[in-house]
C-alpha cells in the first residue's frame, strides 16, 4: 500500500513530470498500473472484510451442518453454498481443511474453497464493473460454476487416493483470530499479488505486439490456454482480476474468460498455500483436475455465449 501511495504522489513531483516526459513508454506503464489497482481496491478491501467476517462466523461445525454427507448432491449444494460467501482464495484454503476436520467431505469442501472466491456476488460484481455490462460477468458465473463442480465431481470419483487421510488430524491455529488479524492479513497478501498482476498487464499492453493479439483473437483454444497459464503465474485475487483481464485489449473474450476462471481455482500463489496445508497429493489433484475443468467450461460458455466462430 505504501509503494501505491508514493507511486501516486510522486505523479505529480517536477522531477517525475520531467522523467516520464524524457521516458513516455513509462509513463504509459505507470499510468496503466495505477489505473488497474484503483479501480480494485474498493473490492479488495470489501472483499477482505466480509471475508473475514465469514471466517469468524461460519464455524467448520456450522459447515458440517449445512453441507449433505455423501453424493453428487453435496457436490452441488457446496457449490451453491459456496458462491454465497465472499471469501478469497487466500481464506478459502485453511477453510477447506477445518471443514474436513469436522466431517465434511473431501469434495465438499474443496466445492466449497473454489466455489466461494471463483462465483460470489462481490467477485460478479467486480466483473461487471471491470467490462461495463452483464455479458462477461453472468460468463464468468456459470463457467466458474461449471468448473468448480468438475473439480467436485473428480474429487468424490478419482480423488479417494490422493485426500485419504485429510481431517484425522487437526490443524493447528494458533487460536482465535481477530476479525482485524484475518481481514488486514487477506488485505496485505491480495495487494500484494495485484500489483504484480497489475504492473503485468500494464507491460504487456505496452510491448506486446498488436498482430500477436489479433492472431490470438482468431485461435481461441490457444488465447484460452495461453491466458489461463498467464493467470497461474499472475496469481491475482479474484476480487481484483476482472480489471487486469479488462486491460489485456484485443485478447479474445474466451481468453479472458479462462483468465478469471482458473486463476481461483489454481495458480502459483494457491498451489504453495494448498502444499502446505492439505499436502503435495491434493494439490496436484487440484491442479490438474482444476486446469482441465476450467478450460472444458471456458470453452463450453465461449460456445453457448457465441464467442467462438
Amino acid at each position: 500500500m505504501a509503494v501505491l501511495v508514493v507511486a501516486i504522489a510522486s505523479r505529480g513531483h517536477p522531477v517525475a513530470q520531467q522523467f516520464f516526459a524524457q521516458f513516455p513508454r513509462v509513463h504509459v506503464v505507470v499510468t496503466a498500473f495505477l489505473a488497474l489497482v484503483v479501480q480494485s481496491l474498493p473490492f479488495v478491501l470489501v472483499g477482505s472484510m466480509l471475508s473475514a467476517t465469514v471466517a469468524l462466523w461460519m464455524t467448520p461445525d456450522r459447515w458440517a451442518r449445512v453441507l449433505p454427507r455423501r453424493g453428487i448432491a453435496a457436490v452441488v449444494v457446496a457449490a451453491l453454498v459456496g458462491i454465497c460467501v465472499p471469501t478469497c482464495e487466500c481464506s478459502s484454503v485453511p477453510l477447506a481443511k477445518r471443514m474436513m476436520n469436522s466431517g465434511v467431505t473431501p469434495a465438499a469442501a474443496i466445492t466449497v474453497m473454489l466455489a466461494a472466491p471463483s462465483a460470489n456476488p462481490l467477485v460478479v460484481y467486480a466483473t461487471f464493473m471491470a467490462f461495463g455490462g452483464w455479458e462477461m460477468a453472468v460468463a464468468r458465473l456459470v463457467a466458474g460454476m461449471l468448473a468448480v463442480v468438475g473439480v467436485g465431481v473428480s474429487v468424490m470419483v478419482w480423488g479417494g487416493r490422493a485426500f485419504a487421510g485429510l481431517g484425522l488430524v487437526a490443524p493447528h491455529d494458533g487460536g482465535r483470530r481477530s476479525w482485524w488479524g484475518l481481514m488486514s492479513h487477506d488485505v496485505v497478501d491480495s495487494l500484494t499479488f495485484l500489483c504484480v498482476g497489475a504492473f503485468l498487464a500494464a507491460v504487456i499492453n505496452l510491448v506486446m505486439p498488436v498482430h500477436l493479439l489479433v492472431s490470438l483473437s482468431h485461435q481461441v483454444v490457444f488465447a484460452v490456454v495461453i491466458m489461463m497459464t498467464l493467470a497461474i503465474v499472475a496469481s491475482l485475487c479474484s476480487f481484483g482480476d476482472a480489471f487486469v483481464a479488462a486491460s489485456l485489449v484485443g485478447v479474445h473474450p474466451a481468453g479472458m474468460l479462462g483468465f478469471m476462471v482458473v486463476g481461483p481455482i489454481i495458480d502459483m500463489k494457491l498451489a504453495s498455500m494448498m502444499e502446505g496445508i492439505l499436502g503435495d497429493r491434493p494439490t496436484r489433484f487440484i491442479a490438474v483436475s482444476g486446469f482441465v475443468s476450467a478450460l472444458v467450461a471456458t470453452l463450453t460458455v465461449a460456445c453457448l455465449w457465441g464467442w467462438w466462430g
